[in-house]
């Protein structure tokens, strides 16, 4: 069993984004070879390569969203029921 890692609380966006990359390389994290660049509250930036054996059927990458939507987008209206 993996022994538990305590986060950074202090860290700058870019010292965070340097300890999550040394210390998940077995994760889907590393299998997708991506590369945390900045994190802070709410908010994370990363990069990882694109390849086929990652795009869809329409040759996209779903990453999906969750929780709030980002600064300067609203979020869809829900349905009235019409």
């Amino acid at each position: 069993m993996p022994v538990p890692v305590s986060w950074p609380a202090h860290a700058t966006p870019e010292e965070a984004a340097a300890w999550m990359n040394s210390h998940f390389p077995n994760t889907m994290m590393g299998h997708l070879q991506v590369r945390v660049l900045a994190i802070s509250p709410g908010h994370a930036t990363g990069e990882m390569p694109v390849h086929d054996g990652i795009l869809g059927i329409h040759r996209a990458v779903h990453l999906g969203q969750h929780g709030r939507p980002r600064q300067g987008r609203r979020a869809p209206a829900p349905p009235t029921g019409d």
